[in-house]
């Protein structure tokens, strides 16, 4: 940790002289404290554990997205009050994750790489920020079209015609033994994501939650927009080959019979979804009869108001 507020307690420095650092001013401002009466309802639904005083009003970073890449032993974290990714070493000891040294990556519990909102280290700007509320980080894996590179899924994007959402695929740049490069006072990089989308008119694709996105074998991706419950794959050009409208809902409910916010909203939230193909091996020996006729692509009447 880091903070530049008061020189008088533990951390102080520059974060712009530091990005490895998490610089604890740096996300949102600390909210007020939870209501007794709205912490009681938490429980009850078991956003909280019914034994714990925990405040979710605490919750300063939200991680929402977690995923391991195995042959760098390192792990990626999608920070969504921070409007940040990061990675961290996964081989650290308890002790090196204390400091900054050690590890297979020689930076003890540093963060190892960050991308989305250079602001938050001061390093840039809102020109600069590119994640925005963002969930669902995941490495390409190996043998896919992009392998290395990371996906990652932009909630709340501001646009010229609306608040929107994007897919983002980044390619951190890294040195001959794989340690991801900073120059000078710049932010980490790229600038430019090696691919991306949204929807040609933007307002058309919106999720202001949950969602994600995953690369397929031929090199289309699948998103899931996920407040409304859709599914859809698309082409490295942008144009959707195929598309799917959950119609099942979960009717999670209050104790007074209400629907918890936000999904009052959005009855047929998905978290997010993946793509099992014909050949893996859970599905072997078992019919796949596609239905005849396929179901028409017919949008839930509340996920489009």
């Amino acid at each position: 940790m880091i903070q530049d507020r008061d020189a008088s307690l533990g951390g102080y420095g520059d974060p712009s002289a530091h990005p490895e650092r998490i610089d604890i001013n740096g996300g949102p401002q600390l909210p007020e404290d939870m209501a007794e009466d709205e912490l009681t309802r938490f429980r009850e639904v078991g956003h909280v554990p019914s034994d714990s005083d925990h405040d979710p009003a605490s919750d300063l970073m939200h991680t929402n997205g977690i995923a391991y890449n195995a042959a760098l032993d390192q792990i990626a974290v999608s920070i969504h009050a921070y409007n940040e990714i990061w990675i961290l070493d996964h081989s650290t000891t308890t002790e090196e994750a204390a400091g900054s040294t050690g590890g297979r990556w020689g930076r003890g519990g540093d963060l190892l790489y960050r991308w989305g909102n250079p602001s938050s280290y001061g390093r840039g700007g809102d020109a600069e920020q590119r994640t925005f509320g963002q969930h669902d980080v995941r490495w390409i894996p190996e043998g896919l079209p992009g392998a290395g590179h990371l996906l990652v899924f932009s909630n709340n994007v501001p646009g010229p015609e609306a608040v929107h959402s994007e897919v983002f695929e980044i390619a951190p740049r890294t040195d001959d033994a794989g340690h991801y490069v900073l120059t000078g006072s710049d932010p980490f990089g790229p600038t430019t994501p090696t691919w991306s989308y949204t929807a040609p008119d933007q307002a058309s694709f919106h999720s202001p939650f949950i969602s994600g996105a995953h690369r397929l074998p031929d090199g289309h991706t699948l998103i899931t927009s996920g407040a409304q419950g859709r599914f859809f794959e698309v082409t490295p050009e942008g144009e959707i080959v195929w598309e799917y409208w959950s119609r099942t809902s979960g009717d999670v409910r209050m104790p007074d019979g209400s629907l918890p916010h936000p999904v009052e909203q959005f009855p047929y939230a998905v978290f997010r979804a993946t793509k099992i193909l014909p050949d893996h091996p859970a599905l072997q020996g078992r019919a796949l009869t596609p239905l005849d006729p396929q179901p028409p692509v017919v949008p839930p009447p509340l996920a489009t108001e």
